[in-house]
């Protein structure tokens, strides 16, 4: 079944509610994908499945719609447009279904268009990544680097070649260049912060090849880190959205800043929005344990400077020096036994 030039397969839809005994059923689907939310709903009803939709916003693999299901009582999931869970795993009940709702516009010629400007501009390689919208046409995509005399490299993530999410670039793998297929800039920017190579964004809906540029990220990034380095408390962000919980990371954070005199609490949000934040004052800056693009792309959400962990050792060495933008999408633990 095709739904605004998205495609999804109607048999592995009813072939999972059956083997699963799902009569009830929640909906969960991105924003610009809400139509074919409406479209699988209607294919349930004509089968007797009592189907439900989430009118809440869906981020990711990180944000399934537990709590709604669990509030209406439905049996199971269906959540559409990503790959699989995650940066968690899934409970037991109720099942989730993801649905891949796969690109039917051909992004090749623009591949090819940022093959040659890449190549122009010096590089031999490419690798080649895309979300899972557009994973089925990696093989063409790869044809196509090739015969512009590149030599196409791919990865993989979550066992699919190319895969790429707004806070998992590990299918990146070494090449000269980055080419990123995916619509707006959202994720080409995320590569080009991870892999730290020239990154050029194949926007299929906008028919457009541009490349990314860094700067005014770095000096956003530079400055809040500068600001946040003579803060005396700071509120750190847990998410409650299954895939972006990290209540150890905000704990080990509280107490590393403890114990260097400053004031922290922790607070828990579903969604971060700047009106749920300005009711908690008091903080001069903030630490993000939720999703990491949030301090990357909406730090207007916050009403002071905010970090990410990986980004929190020059706060406890007091200085940027070394300053890697990559460390935005870093979440480990060690990062915080610095100095």
């Amino acid at each position: 079944m095709i739904v605004d030039s998205y495609e999804i397969n109607e048999e592995d839809i009813f072939t999972w509610v059956k083997s699963n005994g799902a009569r009830k059923v929640l909906i969960q689907a991105p924003d610009g994908l809400k139509k074919i939310a409406l479209a699988v709903s209607e294919l349930l009803e004509e089968r007797d499945v009592r189907a439900f939709i989430s009118a809440s916003h869906a981020w990711g693999g990180c944000d399934v719609a537990y709590d709604e299901a669990r509030s209406i009582g439905v049996d199971a999931i269906i959540h559409i447009g990503h790959h699989g869970p995650v940066w968690f795993k899934p409970p037991g009940k109720p099942r989730v279904l993801f649905l891949p709702a796969f690109s039917t516009l051909n992004p090749t010629r623009l591949v090819a268009q940022a093959a040659r400007e890449a190549k122009d501009a010096g590089a031999s390689s490419l690798a080649i990544v895309t979300t899972i919208q557009h994973a089925k046409w990696l093989p063409a995509l790869k044809e196509a680097v090739a015969s512009e005399g590149l030599e196409p490299i791919t990865g993989s993530l979550s066992g699919v070649e190319g895969l790429i999410v707004g806070c998992n670039y590990a299918s990146i793998r070494q090449a000269d260049d980055v080419v990123v297929v995916a619509g707006g800039l959202f994720h080409a920017l995320g590569a080009a912060i991870w892999s730290e190579r020239p990154t050029w964004s194949a926007d299929p809906y906008q028919e457009k090849v541009s490349r990314v540029e860094l700067r005014n990220v770095v000096a956003r990034r530079l400055y809040a880190i500068s600001k946040a380095i003579d803060a005396r408390s700071f509120l750190i962000v847990v998410s409650s959205k299954p895939g972006q919980n990290r209540v150890s990371l905000a704990t080990r954070v509280k107490r590393t800043l403890e114990e260097r005199g400053r004031r922290v609490l922790i607070a828990v949000f579903n969604e971060v929005t700047r009106e749920l934040l300005e009711n908690i004052q008091g903080f001069e800056a903030f630490v993000n344990t939720a999703c990491p693009r949030l301090a990357l792309d909406d730090e207007g959400v916050f009403p002071g400077p905010v970090l990410n962990p990986g980004e929190l050792k020059y706060v406890l060495s007091g200085s940027v020096e070394g300053y890697s933008p990559r460390d935005a999408l870093v979440f480990d633990l060690r990062l915080l036994d610095g100095p």
